[in-house]
C-alpha cells in the first residue's frame, strides 16, 4: 500500500498474476511536499474495518475508511514525539498500537468518544492519558515498584 512516500496505492486482483490493475492512489498524509522521497509515513491496514491507519513525522494519526477515501478521524498526538510503527489490531475494530521515537508504544481506540491511550516503557512506567488534556496523566503506575 504505502512506498514511503505517504502516496497509498489501492490494487484490484493483485494476486492474480498479470491481471493487477490499480483501482486508486491517494496521498495519506495531508501537507507533505510532492515529490519528497521519504516524510518518515507509517500505515497499517485494518482488513476487517477497512481502516487505514497513516502517521508519521505528523502530529496527529490519521484514520482513513477506504471504501469511502476519505478520513473518518484525525487523532492528536499525546506528546511532541514522532511514532516509528503503528500497528492496526486485525481482531478489535478501531483499535492500534503506535511505538513512538521515545521508545514509548501507546494502544489507541477510536471507538471510544474520549480518546484514552495507554502508554508503557521499557522502564515500567505505564501511563493512561486522555489526550484532550495533554499535560498530565490521569493514572500513572511504576511497574517496577508495584505500585
Amino acid at each position: 500500500m504505502n512506498k514511503g512516500d505517504g502516496n497509498v496505492r489501492i490494487w484490484k486482483d493483485y494476486t492474480l498474476r498479470g491481471k493487477q490493475k490499480l483501482v486508486t492512489t491517494f496521498s495519506s498524509i495531508h501537507g507533505h511536499k510532492p515529490g519528497v522521497r521519504s516524510v518518515g509515513v507509517v500505515v497499517d491496514w485494518q482488513q476487517q474495518s477497512d481502516f487505514m491507519f497513516a502517521s508519521g513525522e505528523i502530529s496527529l494519526t490519521l484514520v482513513w475508511d477506504l471504501d469511502k477515501e476519505q478520513i473518518v478521524s484525525s487523532i492528536p498526538l499525546a506528546l511532541d514525539c514522532n511514532i516509528l510503527a503503528l500497528v492496526a489490531s486485525q481482531v478489535h475494530g478501531g483499535q492500534y498500537a503506535a511505538g513512538f521515537v521515545d521508545r514509548y508504544v501507546r494502544l489507541v481506540d477510536i471507538r471510544i468518544p474520549d480518546s484514552y491511550i495507554v502508554s508503557a516503557s521499557q522502564a515500567g512506567d505505564i501511563q493512561f492519558l486522555d489526550i484532550r488534556n495533554q499535560s498530565d496523566a490521569y493514572l500513572t503506575i511504576d511497574a517496577h515498584r508495584g505500585s
